[in-house]
């Protein structure tokens, strides 16, 4: 079996049954097994898939019988799987079009891993802010070894889980030897490993992602101010200084800029200061004592300037940064 489809999920009943509806018609069509780790729901997710599976016998599913990690609920996921290749899904997703026949036509070309484009919506899926997160047109293929030109031009997407299709043996061996507590685990066993394989881009957008609407919105700031670091700075050697640092800085709480912009989405606050700057060894005495300014600044104002600045420089992303912003 080639593919299957591998969706991590915590009491998010009604998202997860409306991501599968989207998935059905596909995956019946070409076979495609699906994959759900429930991660102690307690919304009655488990009696919405036992009915679903009657639907449709290839969803599986298993029950945590204790809340794990998120890195920790893929592998799970990935781990039920029989198939060579596994396509890492969010519950409150939804995906439209043919993504299944084009993930199987990229995998029939020897990638080891696809990336599928998206869409990105408001939390109900009724108003599109952003046609494409990848602005491309037309399909990349990176060759083996090209992993930092990959990383370097798709990092800001792949925070977004469901874009990633793995392959399954690959993906569990980096997960098992990779020590780094990071809600970013998954990224990096496939970054471990990518640059052995093809790596195949799906330019046309085939799901939609609801903005506002991640599981760890509430910590926004631990994610990616002190997680998407880590990730990405604990990759092997292959990925050079220069590509690492392309991506994102080292110690990303140690910069004032960043700590303004964090300030003005809403992330850097005073108990964020407590609890991850007040105390850091990456942090210098005076960049604390700027710091400890920053996070007393009034959030409106900012807000302000980085619209301006957002609408007027239009960096990569900027509509769905413009969202964020707004909708804080």
């Amino acid at each position: 079996m080639k593919l299957s489809i591998c969706i991590p999920t915590f009491n998010r009943m009604e998202l997860l049954k409306e991501c599968l509806e989207s998935i059905l018609p596909e995956a019946r069509r070409y076979q495609i097994p699906i994959l759900v780790a429930d991660n102690f729901s307690d919304d009655g997710t488990r009696d919405m898939l036992a009915e679903f599976r009657v639907r449709y016998p290839l969803l599986s599913f298993n029950a945590s019988t204790q809340r794990v990690p998120l890195w920790e609920g893929i592998t799970q996921s990935v781990a039920m799987a029989s198939s060579e290749f596994c396509w890492l899904f969010s519950d409150d997703d939804c995906i439209f079009g043919n993504p299944i026949e084009r993930i199987l036509e990229a995998l029939s070309l020897n990638a080891g891993v696809v990336i599928v484009n998206a869409t990105a919506k408001t939390k109900d899926l009724s108003v599109t802010i952003e046609d494409r997160r990848l602005q491309i047109e037309d399909d990349i293929i990176y060759a083996p070894g090209e992993h930092e030109s990959f990383l370097t031009n798709t990092a800001f997407y792949l925070t977004f889980l469901g874009c990633v299709v793995v392959h399954r043996e690959r993906f569990l061996e980096n997960q098992a030897v990779h020590e780094k507590e990071t809600y970013f685990r998954h990224l990096v066993s496939m970054l471990s490993y990518c640059h052995l394989f093809p790596i195949y881009i799906i330019a046309q957008p085939c799901i939609s992602i609801r903005l506002q609407n991640a599981a760890w919105t509430s910590r926004r700031f631990e994610v990616l101010m002190i997680d998407w670091p880590r990730a990405i700075w604990s990759l092997p050697k292959r990925f050079s200084f220069n590509c690492k640092r392309s991506v994102v800085q080292q110690f990303r709480i140690g910069s004032i800029k960043e700590m303004i912009a964090a300030r003005a989405f809403g992330m850097f606050n005073p108990s964020t200061y407590k609890d991850y700057i007040e105390g850091s060894h990456s942090v210098t005495f005076l960049k604390k004592k700027i710091l400890k300014i920053v996070v007393k600044l009034p959030i409106r104002p900012m807000r302000l300037l980085f619209f301006f600045y957002l609408s007027i420089f239009r960096p990569r992303g900027y509509r769905v940064y413009i969202y964020d912003l707004v909708h804080t």
